[in-house]
């Protein structure tokens, strides 16, 4: 178990970054977050998000882009309802580490199936669904799906995929404190794994919320993202700021997503 949750670490926060409303093309979409490391003054990595629209399903497409190479350092496409609240598959690459994978969400069965490519290798899982079930990309929303009663000071447990484990963890959400932030009290809330050896290993997620906008404005935490050193890549903990509201843009009429 302790094994695992420090592997489990590595892959929190790094996707947890969604807070999306409006209209726009994804031609106007311009960066909205940057990632340095927690103390440090250097950008390290800009964040850039699409959203697309349409009838029934949500489309987000994300990529870290390190800001030293100009290159992508991460993507992912999320596809979900268009509340953010429920999953129906999951698209990784992480570029750094040439890994990649898929997660497939099937409601009919209640069976999610995980594939994951590390190190020459493909690793494939199944497990039950079990809801809440979300990857990182949709904990913003869902933390605005349940704001009310995070606020009430009730634990709003879920389960997170973590794809190259290929598997879930229960983790939890709850109310830590408020914080100034930008010249205002926000709630920061806490995320943190619901197993007492996981959590003894996994240090917790902090999200800054805004209760006037209902928007996610900084994650303190782990990441899955590397930072560059002479010797190669390391992990390090992160801050994630927003700079602008993220916009939603229009799924195209041809399009054959799913």
């Amino acid at each position: 178990m302790k094994a695992a949750a420090k592997t489990l670490l590595m892959s929190l926060g790094i996707a947890a970054l969604t807070h999306a409303s409006s209209v726009v093309t994804p031609s106007e979409v311009q960066p909205q977050a940057w990632v340095k490391e927690i103390g440090g003054e250097a950008q390290l990595f800009d964040y850039y998000e699409v959203v697309e629209s349409s009838p029934d399903k949500m489309i987000t497409r994300t990529r870290f882009v390190d800001r030293e190479t100009k290159e992508d350092a991460f993507r992912e496409i999320v596809t979900t309802d268009l509340e953010g609240r429920l999953m129906y598959s999951y698209e990784i690459e992480h570029l750094q580490l040439d890994e990649k994978g898929s997660i497939q969400v099937d409601r009919a069965t209640k069976k999610i199936s995980y594939r994951y490519y590390k190190e020459g290798s493909w690793r494939e899982n199944s497990e039950d669904l079990e809801e809440p079930f979300l990857v990182g990309a949709m904990i913003p929303r869902f933390i605005r799906l349940n704001e009310t009663e995070i606020q009430k000071d009730d634990k709003i447990r879920f389960h997170l995929a973590v794809p190259y484990m290929a598997k879930s963890f229960n983790f939890a959400l709850r109310k830590d404190e408020m914080v100034d932030f930008e010249g205002r009290s926000m709630l920061s809330v806490e995320m943190l794994p619901t197993h007492f050896l996981v959590r003894a290993a996994v240090k917790p997620l902090y999200f800054t919320y805004d209760l006037q906008t209902s928007d996610v404005r900084r994650i303190l935490g782990k990441v899955f993202l590397k930072k560059r050193t002479k010797s190669g890549y390391e992990s390090f903990m992160a801050e994630t700021l927003f700079l602008k509201e993220i916009k939603v843009a229009p799924a195209p009429a041809s399009s054959n997503r799913n």
